[in-house]
């Protein structure tokens, strides 16, 4: 595809009590035109590794985007780091890894689940797959 995508940052869950920072990366050429979203046949949510949504994550979405799939980044750790975005160090590591231990597979699922809802919203017929590191 020719045309850039054009990430940037989303709150969701806000109504659910619990605000998601996520990179929303949508092809360039979907941009303020009703035809074309309601064309998407996919969306695609990239679910990080214990890095958080980092710059490297940011740029799986924009690289999905640039191939005409919509992508979501979304956060693992958001009750106790909502901005998470680490480098690749061991200490980077290490902190990483105490968020992936203060979370549980209900936690994850719940935000997973507000997200599928707020993809639904905008992209009412698109399967929606998920990718995750």
């Amino acid at each position: 595809m020719s045309d850039c995508p054009s990430g940037a940052w989303v709150q969701l869950g806000a109504n659910a009590g619990l605000e998601l920072r996520c990179w929303w990366s949508t092809p360039a050429a979907s941009k303020g035109n009703k035809g074309e979203i309601s064309s998407v046949k996919r969306v695609i949510i990239v679910l990080p590794e214990v890095f958080g949504v980092n710059a490297w994550v940011r740029g799986v979405a924009d690289r999905l985007a640039a191939e005409g799939i919509p992508a979501l980044a979304m956060p693992l750790f958001a009750r106790t780091a909502p901005s998470l975005e680490l480098g690749y160090s061991d200490a980077d590591l290490a902190l990483g890894r105490q968020h992936k231990d203060a979370t549980n597979a209900v936690q994850i699922l719940s935000d997973v689940s507000v997200a599928i809802g707020w993809l639904r919203a905008r992209y009412p017929k698109a399967a929606i797959g998920v990718v995750g590191f």
